[in-house]
């Protein structure tokens, strides 16, 4: 959707590049307005179909058989470019957490009404959102040791650039002030 006159034709040598809602580049679907809707809800539809086949074949198989499935089946969806788009509202994100803890009730034969941090705890299991701060902290710390590729050199602006006045944080990274939700949800600071 455009806000205002969706007329607007953009051209690459003369070719009409039409405007689409989502697209989907390696592996990642990418949206107009870089919310990560469509990502999130493919990913949960296909954690949805993968939790339910395990409920059915729970009882066939060992606990240990069925963190195997976990790790095979569940973490390489969680876990594929979390750091983009696990940024996004906890709302986007509700019904993946909750299929997530599902699976980990049923790995760990509890009641659905279980608490589940002593069985992510008890698993050695981390939750969505642990993964996305680890591969955030992840990416700091080969930014901060230089390496990444070098279209990160300059990503990240420290307080000293911002004013030349030498404080004890001069060497902090900045944190910009930002209103757009699309900003407030991207690791750049």
């Amino acid at each position: 959707m455009l806000h205002g006159d969706d007329s607007v034709d953009i051209l690459i040598n003369g070719i009409k590049i039409e405007r689409v809602r989502y697209v989907k580049f390696l592996g990642v679907y990418i949206d107009d307005y870089l919310r990560w809707d469509e990502h999130i809800q493919q990913i949960t539809s296909k954690v949805a179909k993968n939790v339910g086949i395990v409920n059915k074949v729970k009882s066939l198989i060992t606990s240990k058989l069925l963190l195997t499935l976990y790790n095979s089946l569940i973490v390489p969806y969680l876990s594929y470019c979390n750091m983009i788009w696990s940024l996004g509202s906890s709302t986007q994100l509700h019904k993946l957490i909750i299929l997530q803890k599902r699976f980990v009730r049923i790995t760990s034969n509890t009641n659905y009404l279980s608490h589940t941090d002593p069985l992510f705890y008890s698993l050695n299991l981390l939750k969505l959102t642990d993964i996305g701060q680890i591969q955030t902290l992840t990416f700091m710390y080969k930014y901060h040791h230089g390496v990444l590729p070098t279209t990160f050199v300059n990503y990240f602006c420290k307080v000293a650039d911002v004013h030349s006045y030498l404080t004890r944080q001069s060497s902090s990274l900045h944190i910009s002030y930002v209103r757009a939700n699309q900003r407030k949800n991207t690791i750049k600071l």
